[in-house]
């Protein structure tokens, strides 16, 4: 059995930055939109139930650095707390991107620094 995280009108909506246990078939996470923060990091940690996987479904995500956007980096890892495994580090733009667990726990890292922010 596979939980998705993408978008459908059956869907759970998870609130930004908060941890999750999946209810639903399909849910979909929003990284948070604040443009008064130039630093900002948030993480979820999912939760499928027993016996079941997580799909990841990314739908557009543009992380380009201009002027007004900070440059971000998205990290999933499988598991949870020190012994979690790096299994997708995204960056840059990119419009789609499917990622399957071989689990029921998913790690999610959402990163923007002002630090790597550029113009172009």
């Amino acid at each position: 059995k596979i939980t998705r995280l993408s978008q459908s009108s059956n869907r759970e909506h998870l609130v930004p930055c908060e941890d999750v246990l999946l209810t639903k078939p399909e849910g979909i996470m929003q990284i948070p939109r604040n443009s008064h923060r130039t630093t900002m990091g948030c993480q979820w940690r999912l939760v499928a139930p027993l016996n079941h996987i997580i799909q990841l479904n990314i739908i557009n995500f543009p992380m380009k650095p201009t002027t007004f956007v900070c440059h971000g980096h998205l990290r999933v890892y499988e598991g949870f707390g020190p012994g979690k495994k790096l299994i997708a580090h995204l960056h840059g733009s990119k419009k789609e991107f499917i990622l399957i667990s071989s689990a029921a726990y998913l790690t999610v890292h959402f990163k923007t620094d002002e630090s790597e922010r550029k113009r172009f």
